[in-house]
């Protein structure tokens, strides 16, 4: 394991995989130190994009993913909207993150 204090400042930016099998990189920049930070621990307090759903098969799964369920003439459409529906995703919840990380 890893901390953030171990990484920053030293580095403004890092890059993280997620998943060594579907190969899904995060970009974490740092961007600025609070002096005097109240809280001992870390708060998220910005996000881009949507993480995409567990097992959809890396990038080019998701493409996918997206291309069939914007379309609900294709013929994928149903079996992947019962898969996307089963796969409990939840999109981004910057309240619910920061729930987690007061409490981790």
């Amino acid at each position: 394991m890893v901390f953030l204090h171990e990484i920053f400042p030293q580095y403004r930016e890092i890059i993280y995989n997620y998943d060594f099998g579907d190969f899904w990189i995060a970009h974490i920049r740092l961007h600025e130190i609070v002096d005097d930070y109240d809280k001992n621990h870390p708060v998220c307090l910005d996000w881009e994009g949507e993480a995409p759903p567990e097992d959809v098969g890396g990038r080019y799964g998701y493409a996918e993913l997206l291309e069939i369920l914007s379309n609900p003439e294709d013929p994928e459409y149903k079996g992947k909207m019962e898969w996307y529906r089963g796969s409990n995703h939840q999109l981004f919840d910057l309240e619910h993150v920061n729930r987690c990380l007061r409490h981790w």
